[in-house]
Formats: structure tokens, C-alpha cells, sequence
């Protein structure tokens, strides 16, 4: 699935991050070789992770509108490793 699938405008989901959430998880579960969390889950983790942001930016003194794709992958990973038991993915 190509990158700019996701941005902003495309008519499969209209920038809805519940819409991009579904289409990442049914396109995760029909590629990953491996069981990908439900939806619901992934939503919340979605959810938790946005509230979370803003406070990890001011934690490293990050301007959150001028985020770069590396900066926020760096974030997200940190986030994940901080909140999701690897082998249960439950939250911590």
C-alpha cells in the first residue's frame, strides 16, 4: 500500500482516523504473516497514543506542527515500546 494512500483528501476514507485505522488493519491482517491485534484495540492504542503526543513533544521540547515523518516514527516506536507488552500486546 503506497504512503501518499494515506494523505489527506483520499476519497477511500476521507481523512478519518477511524476510516485510515480500518483500512491499515484489514490491509495488516491480509499481509502480516503474523495475528495483528483487533481493530478496537488498535483504535484505543490510537486514541491513547493522540493524548499522549503532545506531552512527549513538550517532553522533548519538539514542536508538535512541525513534526517530520522520522521525528514522529521515532515517537511512535518509543511510545510502543513504552506501552505495548511485546508478546501479549496488552497495554500497560
Amino acid at each position: 500500500m503506497p504512503f501518499g494512500y494515506f494523505r489527506a483528501g483520499h476519497p477511500s476514507h476521507d481523512a478519518r482516523p477511524e476510516r485510515i485505522l480500518q483500512v491499515v488493519w484489514d490491509w495488516l491482517r491480509t499481509t502480516s504473516r503474523r495475528l495483528v491485534p483487533g481493530d478496537d484495540f488498535i483504535r484505543d492504542q490510537y486514541k491513547a497514543f493522540a493524548e499522549a503526543l503532545p506531552i512527549i513533544c513538550d517532553q522533548h521540547r519538539i514542536d508538535r506542527t512541525a513534526l517530520n515523518y522520522l521525528d514522529f516514527a521515532q515517537i511512535v516506536e518509543e511510545w510502543l515500546r513504552q506501552s505495548v507488552e511485546p508478546e501479549s500486546g496488552a497495554t500497560k
